[in-house]
């Protein structure tokens, strides 16, 4: 099945003997054939990107671009809505994979707005532009390339990085990209963390290895506060986690280096829930019982 047929097939999916493979030889494992290939010959300018930057998991995706698809849906529907996007918005999904969260935003946006994909890798790319192809969406586009360096046209009113660890544990990508951000826009991210709860530590283990497997050689080990260099350069952060803290999401609004770095609102919750509870405002690093409906069914409303 090429990768084409794949984003066709929402039932594809990789067998266990394949996912597991992939694990233990994911770097010898041969590239996709098909558009896949065919599109990385039209981004041969971006063969200079080292290879140690492109993401470990794009053999697995390129291949299963729905892999997990269903799990992650409610995540990326609550990434989205944290954007708080209007019609007309502009929004860059960066480290954008297959498009996943397209059909998200371009709702989000309506057809006055646009959605700008950034993805490092030519054949996720491929399947990207195969998608709003398929999805006839005139307002929808993918630049490949680097987070660091990616040349970008005008300023954005939404920032969102799921599942981009490596971009945002760049100090450089995320220079680069808050420069495009409006003032008063929005940055949000979402991604998998180590957890400082007692349930948690257990799969703090798993978790480092899964994900050295999966990330960039190049990237920054995955630690209990990846969002450190973002909450540097913004200030202050509303932080939801799930799992046992093993992922969290991320958001804040970009006041242009105005804001200075300070606290962090923490809040633990069973999503998809989002409102009517309320959140508890801490020192950055700090840990505190939350109020209201309890701890484990609490958000932060921003």
């Amino acid at each position: 099945m090429t990768p084409t047929d794949a984003l066709h097939d929402q039932s594809a999916r990789p067998s266990l003997r394949t996912v597991i493979t992939f694990l233990v030889r994911g770097d010898e494992l041969s590239p996709p054939e098909g558009d896949v290939l065919r599109e990385r010959k039209m981004n041969a300018r971006h063969e200079d990107v080292p290879i140690a930057d492109i993401p470990r998991y794009t053999w697995l995706l390129s291949r299963y671009p729905n892999f997990l698809a269903s799990f992650i849906r409610p995540f990326r529907e609550v990434a989205v809505k944290r954007c708080r996007l209007q019609p007309g918005s502009r929004v860059l999904d960066v480290g954008c994979g297959t498009g996943s969260s397209f059909p998200f935003l371009v709702q989000a946006v309506g057809a006055d707005g646009e959605v700008v994909g950034v993805e490092i890798s030519p054949d996720l790319a491929a399947i990207a532009r195969k998608r709003i192809e398929q999805e006839e969406w005139n307002n929808v586009r993918v630049a490949v390339g680097p987070a660091q360096t990616i040349a970008l046209p005008g300023k954005f009113d939404g920032l969102l990085l799921f599942a981009a660890h490596e971009v945002l544990t760049s100090p450089e990508a995320l220079d680069h990209l808050l420069a495009h951000l409006k003032k008063g826009g929005r940055i949000v991210a979402f991604g998998a963390k180590l957890s400082n709860s007692r349930s948690g530590r257990l799969l703090n283990p798993p978790l480092r290895l899964l994900t050295q497997a999966l990330l960039p050689a190049s990237s920054a080990p995955v630690d209990a506060h990846p969002w450190r260099l973002l909450e540097d350069r913004i200030g202050k952060l509303h932080m939801e986690e799930r799992m046992a803290g093993l992922l969290y999401l991320v958001w804040a609004v970009w006041d242009d280096a105005e804001n200075p770095a300070g606290d962090v609102v923490r809040a633990r919750f069973q999503w998809p829930a989002c409102t009517g509870w309320e959140s508890t405002q801490l020192s950055r690093g700090a840990e505190a019982p939350l109020s209201g409906h309890g701890r484990e069914r609490a958000t932060a409303i921003f």
